[in-house]
């Protein structure tokens, strides 16, 4: 009588148990991707856990055989569907392999960057015999984070509203020694006009608007009009929403819309005494102010001078009269 060896009774036991007695932390794996007719054969596959955070181990527990028996197989491995190898399995047994994966080791080969709630990572299983067939197989294992608000990144998890380090995403900052704080997934430099770019806190100047690289130069290029009529450009607005302004004076022979184009369009007036006042289709003293031609309050109102104000899209909100 021909002897029961290892493989042959962990072969027996899994047809005969059906999978009631397993361990309920176990999730089966998803269907077969590759199978070589001659090469390896995936009796079973299972992670200790279908979804890890930071302090956990990943396991896979696997049982193969062969077409020419288990002394043909060579081995196996975890990899990337591009590739990349996590790490190769450790034999148990006959047939039996295992493999762990900590955190460190699964963010060495994919950097972990995920969104809030976590993401779903497919890690392909790989087996190959000494006559060069392989079969595979595809887990998807879910990385995330214990509390609910928190992203999953290299380090670990965070909070992108709040953390400094991991401000908006696992690959923003607050610039390092600013004294600045994360708000609402956005790095807030101190100071009235200074915006977080470049991994430093910079001033706003004509060519850096309230956002990093936006150039009130190059929008002043930009626009549809006749821009040799500009009077005046420049940065302006409030802290955090600081936008780039042009002025056209309204003795230019075109309306305002048609002057801006695609940006956003206001008249500015400016009263006998004290600074000006901008308007977007208000009323001022019960004169309609018109975008198209932006001239419509009279100066015996007490206005001497309106222009066209082209504003590029930003947060900021002029002042109504």
């Amino acid at each position: 009588m021909k002897p029961i060896t290892l493989l042959s009774a962990l072969l027996l036991s899994a047809a005969c148990s059906g999978g009631s007695g397993s361990d309920p932390s176990e999730v089966d794996s998803g269907p077969i991707d590759q199978q070589d007719p001659e090469g390896p054969v995936f009796v079973s596959l299972s992670t200790n856990s279908s979804s890890i955070t930071p302090s956990d181990t990943l396991r896979f527990s696997v049982i193969v055989s062969d077409p020419d028996g288990v002394q043909d197989l060579l081995g196996g491995e975890v990899a990337t569907p591009s590739g990349d190898v996590y790490k190769t399995f450790a034999p148990s047994g006959e047939g039996t392999y295992t493999l762990d994966l900590s955190w460190q080791e699964l963010d060495q080969v994919a950097t972990i960057d995920g969104p809030v709630g976590g993401v779903q990572r497919a890690m392909v299983v790989r087996f190959f015999d000494q006559a060069g067939h392989n079969s595979t197989r595809t887990v998807n294992i879910h990385l995330g984070c214990d509390a609910a608000a928190e992203g999953p990144c290299s380090a670990g998890c965070f909070n992108f509203n709040t953390s400094t380090e991991h401000c908006g995403s696992c690959v923003s900052s607050v610039p390092q020694g600013s004294g600045g704080i994360c708000e609402a997934g956005a790095p807030i430099c101190p100071g009235e006009f200074a915006i977080a770019c470049n991994g430093s806190c910079e001033e706003n100047t004509l060519d850096q608007c309230g956002a990093c690289g936006r150039s009130c130069t190059t929008a002043k290029n930009a626009l549809p009009g006749n821009t040799a009529s500009i009077s005046d450009y420049g940065c302006y607005g409030v802290t955090g929403g600081l936008t780039c302004e042009f002025t056209i004076p309204s003795t230019v022979a075109k309306s305002c819309a048609a002057l801006c184009g695609e940006f956003n369009v206001n008249c500015a007036i400016w009263p006998l005494e004290g600074g000006g006042q901008i308007v977007g289709g208000a009323t001022v003293n019960g004169n309609q102010v018109d975008l198209t031609t932006c001239n419509q309050v009279p100066a015996s109102e007490g206005f001497t001078e309106m222009a066209c104000y082209c504003r590029e899209p930003g947060t900021y909100d002029p002042p109504q009269l």
